[in-house]
């Protein structure tokens, strides 16, 4: 079953034809979704999207006709697992339906959203040699899980757009920067200026590069908005920070006395079974302070979620070993997740716990369903933590190392390396484990830090190398 997720159709809804996805669920529109192995170098524009939102047709009962202007005498029937092609398109046959879901409007009505096998219409667009100016740009980048660079985002922003949207998009960020006053009770307005500079500058840039396909549409739109994050970053996020400052110093200061008490996951009342230490989570956490975009910031709580989830599978398997049930290891449900999520929280010593969920959830504005999870969960976490009465905890049944020593460091430093090594020559070693890989992941953000210190600074995307 394809995850709509990751569809990219279903996500340049959600994105650059937000408003046209929102009015048609206003109309109650079947919205056609085709899969994404059928977009394969089909341009993403309006002319497809039109042909794929269909509202009732006020004339005929069970057909539909585009819900977008102009109409094009577009009209679509169902027929059992089928959308039959009645008028207006170049080719009449049917259109298997592959899955049917419900979405829910603003008003709360809902309608139907079909993944198809095909596109229902379409128009080819292939750019001429002499326009098209691709990067290698890398699925990792695309989807937040690689680190978002200045340097990388300036980058492709150069090579990939002409002079005048860059500049435009310069000058309303310097704007930006200079003369709007941000004040800690209006964070909200301050969200919806950012967003509107990012969304006008990617469509600014869209209309000028009509040669675009979705992947590299998507990164320019990841470009943007890491750019408009970094510039933007140390004016905003100081003043989330003085508007959380209380909230952040009594976490904190939680978070220090719980340390010192050395908990376990089970005294937090998580089952006993997933009591464990967890230094590859409490390393990918405590970076959380000192990332810059919001996407860094979400996929590192995605990323220690998943952490969380190897590190126990991985002792359970070493303390359970032959004792393994019939029915296979335990699995860690959400009631046991948020104890031991908190642990690690203590063993990262955050400083801006409230201030950096705030960040997340009102300065990334595209959120997908793994997001959501990964963000709801950590709020979640928070509320735990603030509720907590030590005086309530149950008593220690086992005790573990609260942080790595500086041996065991390099120790797993050493490990990591050498692995590196050896998957230069094999990139699917059988010896990575997820906490391998995130500990790889991590050493490239890292690295990707240094190179960026080291280089020379240059202020805007439209200034070259002299």
């Amino acid at each position: 079953m394809e995850e709509l997720d990751n569809n990219p159709f279903y996500l340049a809804l959600q994105d650059r034809f937000k408003t046209e996805f929102e009015a048609s669920q206003l109309e109650r529109a079947l919205i056609c979704i085709p899969a994404s192995r059928s977009l394969r170098n089909i341009e993403i524009n309006y002319d497809l999207i039109n042909a794929h939102l269909m509202k009732p047709s006020p004339y005929f009962k069970d057909q539909y006709i585009n819900a977008l202007k102009p109409h094009k005498n577009r009209v679509v029937s169902i027929e059992g697992n089928e959308i039959q092609r009645v008028s207006g398109f170049s080719d009449n046959s049917s259109v298997k339906i592959l899955e049917e879901e419900l979405g829910y409007n603003k008003q709360g009505k809902s309608f139907r959203i079909f993944l198809i096998e095909k596109p229902l219409d379409f128009v080819k667009k292939v750019a001429s040699e002499n326009q098209k100016r691709q990067l290698d740009i890398s699925q990792e980048w695309l989807d937040g899980s690689a680190p978002i660079v200045l340097s990388e985002c300036k980058n492709i922003l150069r090579q990939l757009c002409n002079g005048k949207a860059l500049a435009s998009l310069d000058n309303k960020v310097s704007v930006f920067i200079r003369n709007y006053l941000i004040l800690p009770q209006y964070l909200e307005d301050a969200s919806l200026k950012v967003k509107s500079i990012v969304e006008s500058s990617f469509k600014d840039i869209c209309e000028e590069e009509t040669w675009l396909d979705f992947k590299t549409s998507s990164a320019i739109n990841v470009a943007v908005e890491g750019y408009v994050s970094h510039i933007v970053h140390s004016k905003l996020f100081s003043i989330i920070c003085q508007r959380f400052k209380m909230e952040d110093q009594n976490l904190s200061e939680k978070l220090q006395e719980l340390h010192q008490m050395e908990l376990t996951p089970n005294q937090l009342g998580a089952d006993s079974l997933f009591s464990c230490s967890l230094p590859a989570t409490i390393v990918e956490l405590a970076t959380l302070d000192s990332l810059i975009c919001a996407r860094d910031k979400i996929q590192c709580l995605k990323n220690s979620i998943d952490l969380i989830v190897a590190e126990v599978k991985q002792n359970l398997q070493e303390t359970q070993g032959v004792l393994t049930p019939p029915g296979g290891l335990p699995c860690l449900t959400s009631d046991d997740l948020i104890p031991v999520l908190l642990t690690a929280i203590i063993g990262a010593k955050l400083q801006h716990l409230a201030s950096n969920l705030y960040y997340i959830e009102h300065f990334l504005w595209s959120l997908s369903s793994k997001d959501v999870h990964g963000l709801v969960t950590f709020k979640a976490t928070m509320e735990f933590l603030k509720t907590l009465n030590v005086a309530h905890l149950k008593p220690r049944e086992n005790k573990m190392k609260k942080e790595l020593s500086l041996e065991e460091l390099m120790q797993v430093t050493e490990q990591l390396q050498t692995k590196t090594i050896s998957s230069k020559d094999d990139e699917k070693n059988d010896q990575w484990t997820p906490v391998d890989r995130q500990m790889e992941r991590i050493a490239r953000m890292i690295e990707a830090s240094t190179r960026e210190l080291s280089s020379v600074q240059h202020h805007g995307v439209t200034q070259n190398n002299t």
